[in-house]
């Protein structure tokens, strides 16, 4: 998870860096607009993985915490 948002972070500066230096002419890069294209499939992807990832860890915290809760004897499940 924490890769995830450490790459996030770095997409969102690069983003914002490159759109300064857009704006301000100072660069010479060509097709900007499919660039952007990339990089808004790219940020998109990288939601989705952070969404499936935080959701697959509650998931698993969840389970995790209730068979430590039974084996220690504060609950009790049923096989229902």
């Amino acid at each position: 998870m924490k890769i995830n948002l450490d790459l996030a972070l770095k997409f969102l500066y690069n983003m914002y860096s490159e759109k300064r230096n857009w704006e301000s002419g100072k660069t010479s890069t060509e097709g900007k607009p499919m660039e952007t294209q990339y990089e808004i499939l790219y940020f998109i992807f990288l939601l989705a993985s952070i969404h499936i990832t935080w959701t697959l860890g509650k998931r698993q915290g969840i389970v995790d915490t209730l068979d430590y809760l039974e084996e220690k004897g504060d609950i009790e499940l049923d096989e229902d």
